[in-house]
């Protein structure tokens, strides 16, 4: 006899381990992305091309977040802003369960992720 109980229990019970580990993941991050930024593997747009993609500098972004800089994070790759904020808008759609308008919020990132890409590298 499984119940809505017992479904909720474990659903609970993965949230909360999944919360454990992110907060370690993140806890470790703080850490040592310093150390790794030395050791990033560098964009093969960047090397071959000598142009940057819309992700160049999101490591060093993803960083400075971590240590609550957002004046360096926003330096290092303005569409990190972008990129957040389209996610809160997923999930707040996400919740309304309505297909149709998480597709829009894709099609929107995707336009600004092209959008993005062609802008840094007139400018």
């Amino acid at each position: 006899n499984y119940s809505a109980i017992d479904s909720t229990y474990n659903l609970n019970k993965h949230l909360r381990i999944f919360a454990i580990v992110l907060t370690l993941i993140i806890a470790i991050s703080y850490y040592l992305f310093p150390l790794w930024n030395k050791f990033a593997p560098k964009c093969p747009l960047k090397i071959f091309f000598d142009i940057e993609c819309p992700n160049c500098g999101n490591q060093r972004a993803l960083n400075s977040i971590l240590h609550l800089n957002l004046r360096d994070a926003f330096s290092y790759n303005p569409f990190i802003v972008y990129t957040f904020i389209c996610i809160v808008i997923y999930i707040v759609l996400e919740k309304k369960r309505n297909p149709n308008s998480m597709a829009l919020a894709f099609y929107i990132y995707l336009v600004g992720y092209i959008a993005w890409f062609i802008i840094r590298n007139i400018f």
